[in-house]
């Protein structure tokens, strides 16, 4: 039996999102600045075409993707963002402007009318954080819809979070957990 002091994958989500709503919104547009800068200047990003990105959620305090979004749009890439649906999975939708999204039940802008982007088209993935380790694992919200995503693919994923989520330790993983390929924060790119 765990000591109730044994880091879990939900105690470990609490504190972070906790430590992350503590955040000041100044800290997050900076530092969100800062993250997408450094993404702009990796090769993956460079030569990718078409991005998936998740939109991030302002209640929260996520690293703030909506100038990622934008700077794509300007360099003439496609922009697929996921959209969950009721059976547990992400779909994958072009869009073409921001203003393509809506608010779904849980408050997560998601496209409306757009087509669907097959997976096999996507160069590069975004991915959302709650934490994350220097081994490149992620730890999500819970719900397995990203895991599920890209357990599926070979794409290039990237996780996007701030240096106060980066766990000082190892995450605990299981096996259907699937490791990143670099995360950015503001202050590192973690290979």
């Amino acid at each position: 039996m765990k000591r109730p002091d044994t880091p879990t994958k939900d105690n470990l989500r609490k504190h972070y999102i906790s430590v992350r709503k503590n955040l000041k919104q100044g800290f997050i547009q900076d530092a969100s600045t800062s993250i997408a800068e450094r993404l702009f200047t990796l090769p993956q990003f460079t030569i990718s075409e078409v991005i998936h990105c998740y939109v991030s959620i302002p209640e929260n305090n996520e690293v703030v993707t909506d100038f990622i979004i934008n700077k794509c749009f300007e360099m003439d890439k496609i922009v697929v963002i996921p959209k969950v649906e009721h059976n547990g999975l992400l779909t994958h939708h072009q869009i073409e402007s921001l203003q393509y999204l809506e608010p779904n039940g849980w408050g997560v802008r998601e496209p409306v009318f757009a087509k669907e982007c097959p997976v096999s088209q996507i160069d590069l993935v975004i991915v959302p954080m709650v934490a994350g380790d220097r081994h490149r694992n992620r730890l999500g919200y819970g719900k397995g819809y990203y895991d599920r995503f890209l357990g599926s693919t070979k794409i290039c994923k990237i996780g996007l979070l701030f240096d106060c989520q980066l766990h000082s330790e190892p995450l605990p993983v299981e096996i259907f957990d699937i490791k990143l390929d670099q995360l950015i924060t503001e202050k590192e790119v973690i290979l």
